[in-house]
């Protein structure tokens, strides 16, 4: 009877292999990190059961002849004391300009609470026990961005049911100082 070889012989090919793939910027050199300063939360009054969280961040031009394969969005959020269950959230792409020093409930809009294209959103959740921090994806978003098929205002975050609401913006912890999230893009090299 032949004695078996041990898989434990193949593991410094292995390992081999996986220096030069990752060597190579083909295989490793495919993410992008954005910290998001530019955010802010709108509401109607202090007292109001409504609120929505804007960001806004541009996207290097690294990206430009790249596909997109993913794109996510990290934040944390504060959620009203009431609230003892999930928020979902939907985030639609904004439709106007605006900025983070002036803008309000009902300044910069047309219509009050945001100018935002209802049609191409994506759903998220707050989870009611945890920190508050969200993973959100919002890769058909960047796609349109980088694509041009609609210009970049940036994203709005809203409640899906009004009597819930998002009362504040917290650093995720390992975040440099002011930057309230983390967009993470990963693509793919296109062939010309």
């Amino acid at each position: 009877m032949k004695a078996r070889k041990s898989p434990m012989k193949f593991l410094p090919l292995f390992v081999g292999a996986l220096v030069i793939l990752c060597a190579s910027p083909v295989f490793c050199d495919n993410r992008v990190d954005i910290n998001v300063s530019n955010a802010c939360i709108i509401s109607p009054g202090n007292d109001s059961l409504s609120s929505r969280v804007l960001f806004k961040f541009d996207l290097p031009s690294k990206l430009d002849d790249k596909r997109i394969d993913y794109a996510e969005v990290v934040f944390k959020a504060k959620t009203d004391t009431l609230s003892r269950y999930s928020v979902m959230f939907a985030g639609y792409p904004v439709t106007a300009d605006w900025n983070k020093a002036t803008v309000s409930w009902s300044s910069t809009w047309t219509n009050e609470g945001g100018d935002y294209n209802d049609s191409l959103y994506e759903i998220g959740l707050i989870k009611a026990r945890g920190d508050g921090q969200v993973r959100f994806d919002i890769t058909r978003l960047v796609r349109s961005w980088q694509q041009e098929s609609i210009p970049n205002y940036g994203l709005i975050i809203i409640p899906v049911e009004e009597e819930r609401r998002i009362t504040r913006l917290a650093r995720p912890s390992g975040f440099p100082q002011g930057v309230f999230a983390k967009v993470t893009i990963y693509f793919s090299y296109t062939h010309p």
